[in-house]
Parts: structure tokens; C-alpha cells; sequence
């Protein structure tokens, strides 16, 4: 794998360079550039003749290099000049070998991450956490970790200090709720059905780290996946900040949408989303919406986990990953594209289904049988569904309705307490 390589090289080069009498600490910035320049794949150079499809992933490869700079910091200025360019690359999906810096750009995360220097560090020492480490998914899997070279520079450790004035540790029922779910987060994934693996403990110091760094959601059902999902591809200090991008919402998302509002009390985001994914099968697939209507499959009972965890409790990874491309750079508007691009195709075979029936196939044990053939397809067939203007109107919708509901709910509490008992 090319960043285990990159990992093993800059740690094989630490060595050397303390072995040499060199300077036993370094700045913050240095060791990140070395970092990152040892686990930048190697492609700009000629490799070896290969197949014609093993060559255009070279190409590709190699382009995305030059769009990403070192450590992705280059993307965001690349966006800027050439944002169609941008989405089309993305939406073919980005090398495997580069998601962990292009997930962290095009998400937000990066940004977030310089502006908060120490901050993770500061949120793992509230309660206890060890300072961050690297993990790639070949670590995980083998349950062992490179420390973070940010992490160990003092000024990161004055940050630190600094920071963790403005937090408070999650209670202890977050932290035990945290703890129940991680056996239960991708169980069957190597990198995660171990107890205290070394996955298991990364997921568990980002959920900590994000119920501490957001008290007010505190940790939901859900959120592990994402977390998840992002540790198998970056450090994890680097899976905190693009979480936190996902659950804030970047400014380059429409409207400024953030996941963060599928979790807050209430989940006011999730119920939303339900009515919308709702009328917008009644546009894309009518005869398979007016079925559903008929038998009472509410998009409740089925689409909840396509939303609270970006499908990542769904769908199969080689599906998931090129969801997550667009998802990343385009929005929760992918994430409906998806959802109606599966029904639509296998509207045929739903058509004539009854209600259990219906929630049998529409379940995540049932649901890859309905897919397209291959992830290709899927995103292409989910790219050709227009959906942005009709959420909006939706979105205002529902919000005209809920405000209208509680008023009502306010103006008939007001009535009782006059009546008096």
C-alpha cells in the first residue's frame, strides 16, 4: 500500500537522522512536510509497462497529484480556478491511493485542522486519551501505530494546554454509549472486530474527541461509521477534522447543510430528510412511490441509515467509496441522488412487492441484490437526477409546516394552562 510505504519510509528516515546525533525535536511544520513528502505516492516517475486500464490509473493518479500538492493543500486553490474540471475528476472517483488528502480538502477538514493546531491533542487529554497516532488501514489491521509528528512538538503541546481550557470532557454516559457501539461499527471488518484493537481504539478517541469538541449533540447512533469509514483512509486526527467538516458543513456545501442537524435533539435534519426523499421518489419513480403510499413503507423504516451514516452501514465499499468522492466534494445532495437512483433502478422488482416484502429487499442485508452491476453505474445513473432546487422547496416546506405545528402545539399548552386543573 502506497501511504504504509510513505509511513515506513519517513519513520525509516526518523531513525537514521536520530541515529546521526541530528537534532533530537523539530519544528511541527518540518516534520508534517517530511511526513507528507514520504507518503505522497511515487508517480510521477515511469513505471513499468502494464495493462491499458492499469495505465489510465496511473494517469489518473498522476493528475491528481498535481492537483492535490503536498498534503492537499493545493486543491483548494485548484477549485478556485477550475471548479467544473474539478467535479468531473472527482465524480469518475479518486485514486485509492490519495482519498486520505483528497477526502480532507475537499470535505473542509484541512482547513479546520490548521485552523485548530493542538486542538485534537487538547480534546483526547480531557479524558485520559493518548496523544494522537497515524493510522492507515494496513495499521489498523495489524494493530500497530506510527505516532503523529505534530503531536509530539512542544508548541503543539503549549496549543494544547491552551485549548483544553475550552472544553469539557463528555459524561460518562457518552463515553459508555461510545464504547457499546464500537463492537458493533463494521463488526465483520478486519480493522474493526477485534476488541481494543487498534481501530477500535482510534474510532473510539475521534467519537470522544467530537462529543467533547460538540456538547451540545454529544454522540448519536450513526456517527461511527462515518468515523469509521474515514480511519480506514487517514490518521486519526485527520478523520477528526474531515468529521468535523462533514458534521458542520463546509462552506462550499449549498445552503451551508451540515449533517451536525441529523443528530441534534429532536433530529430536525433526519425528519427533513425523510420528507424529502419522500416526494422526490413521487417525481423520479411515481408508480413505485403510489405502491410504497399503498402498503405504508414510510421512508422511516428503511432510509433512516442511508442518511444518519452516509450509507456507509449499506452499502458495499467499492459502492460506498465512489458515493463518498461526490458526497465529499458536492454534498448531502448525493446522498439522495443515490437513494433514489437505487429505487428507480429496481423499480421493476419492488413494484409488485407487499410491505414486508418491501422492507426485506429495502434492508442492508438485502439492499446490494438491488444495485446497479457496478459502482460505475450507480454514480452515473445517480448523477442524471436533478435534485437541488426541488430540495430547497422542499426543505421550506417541511419548515413552514413545523412552524405552523408548533404554534399550534404552543397556542393549545397556553389553553390548557388557563383552564386550569
Amino acid at each position: 500500500m502506497a501511504v504504509q510505504e510513505g509511513h515506513d519510509d519517513a519513520d525509516r528516515s526518523h531513525r537514521r537522522r536520530h541515529e546521526s546525533g541530528g537534532a533530537a525535536s523539530s519544528s511541527a511544520a518540518a516534520a508534517n512536510l517530511a511526513m507528507q513528502l514520504a507518503c505522497m505516492p511515487r508517480l510521477l516517475h515511469q513505471r513499468p509497462q502494464r495493462g491499458r486500464l492499469a495505465q489510465q490509473y496511473d494517469g489518473r493518479e498522476r493528475k491528481w497529484c498535481k492537483m492535490l500538492g503536498l498534503g492537499g493543500s493545493g486543491l483548494d486553490d485548484y477549485r478556485r480556478r477550475r471548479p467544473e474540471k474539478l467535479k468531473r475528476r472527482v465524480r469518475k472517483g479518486i485514486p485509492d491511493s490519495l482519498r486520505i488528502w483528497a477526502w480532507l480538502s475537499l470535505s473542509g477538514g484541512l482547513q479546520m485542522k490548521k485552523s485548530n493546531p493542538g486542538l485534537f491533542t487538547a480534546l483526547l487529554s480531557l479524558h485520559g486519551e493518548a496523544a494522537p497516532g497515524q493510522h492507515d488501514a494496513g495499521l489498523i489491521a495489524e494493530g500497530r501505530v506510527i505516532p503523529s509528528a505534530p503531536g509530539t512538538d512542544r508548541d503543539s503541546r503549549a496549543g494544547s494546554g491552551v485549548a483544553a481550557q475550552q472544553y469539557l470532557a463528555p459524561k460518562s454516559e457518552v463515553l459508555m454509549c461510545i464504547m457499546r457501539d464500537l463492537n458493533r461499527t463494521f463488526p465483520n471488518h478486519l480493522a474493526f472486530m477485534r476488541r481494543q484493537s487498534v481501530g477500535q481504539k482510534a474510532l473510539f478517541s475521534v467519537l470522544c474527541a467530537s462529543a467533547a469538541y460538540r456538547p451540545l449533540v454529544g454522540y448519536v447512533q450513526g456517527m461511527g461509521f462515518l468515523a469509521a469509514v474515514l480511519l480506514l483512509f487517514m490518521p486519526d486526527e485527520d478523520a477528526f477534522w474531515t468529521f468535523q467538516a462533514i458534521m458542520q458543513g463546509p462552506p462550499g456545501w449549498p445552503d451551508r447543510w451540515a449533517m451536525e442537524r441529523l443528530y441534534t435533539a429532536g433530529m430536525p435534519g433526519l425528519q427533513c430528510c425523510m420528507y424529502q426523499f419522500k416526494h422526490l421518489l413521487r417525481d423520479v419513480a411515481p408508480r413505485l412511490a403510489a405502491r410504497m403510499d399503498r402498503e405504508g413503507v414510510e421512508p422511516e423504516l428503511y432510509a433512516t441509515h442511508w442518511f444518519n451514516t452516509a450509507f456507509a452501514y449499506t452499502l458495499p465499499f467499492p459502492y460506498l467509496l465512489r458515493v463518498w468522492d461526490v458526497f465529499l466534494a458536492e454534498g448531502p445532495k448525493m446522498l439522495f441522488r443515490v437513494g433514489l437512483a437505487v429505487l428507480q433502478y429496481a423499480e421493476g422488482r419492488l413494484q409488485g412487492m407487499r410491505f414486508e416484502a418491501l422492507l426485506s429487499s429495502l434492508s442492508a442485508r438485502n439492499l446490494p441484490n438491488l444495485l446497479p452491476p457496478s459502482p460505475r453505474d450507480l454514480i452515473r445513473r445517480a448523477l442524471r437526477i436533478s435534485v437541488s432546487q426541488r430540495m430547497r422547496e422542499l426543505a421550506e416546506e417541511w419548515q413552514q409546516q413545523e412552524t405552523a405545528a408548533a404554534a399550534q402545539r404552543s397556542q393549545r399548552a397556553d389553553g390548557e394552562r388557563r383552564a386550569g386543573p
